[in-house]
C-alpha cells in the first residue's frame, strides 16, 4: 500500500527542485540587469553594468532578459 505513496513523493521532489531553480536563475538574470555602475565609479564605466562592463545599461539585448526575468518572477511569486 505504500508503493504509490513512494512513487508519488519521487514524482513531486524532482519537480519542485526544478521550480526553484528556475525561480532562483529568473532572480539572478534579472538582478544582473539590475547590476549597473552608476555612482562612485570613474566616468567611463559609469552607466554600464558591473558584470558586462562593455554593455550600456539598459539597451536592448538585457532589457529583454530583465523583462523575461520579471515575468518569470510574477509567474513563479503567483504560484
Amino acid at each position: 500500500p505504500l508503493q504509490p505513496l513512494r512513487l508519488c513523493v519521487a514524482h513531486r521532489l524532482p519537480q519542485d527542485l526544478q521550480l526553484q531553480v528556475l525561480d532562483v536563475m529568473s532572480a539572478s538574470l534579472f538582478l544582473i540587469t539590475l547590476n549597473c555602475n552608476y555612482f562612485d565609479v570613474d566616468p567611463a564605466e559609469q552607466y554600464r553594468l558591473a558584470d558586462f562592463p562593455d554593455v550600456m545599461c539598459w539597451e536592448m539585448p538585457h532589457l529583454i532578459h530583465a523583462a523575461v526575468a520579471a515575468l518569470c518572477l510574477v509567474v513563479f511569486i503567483t504560484l
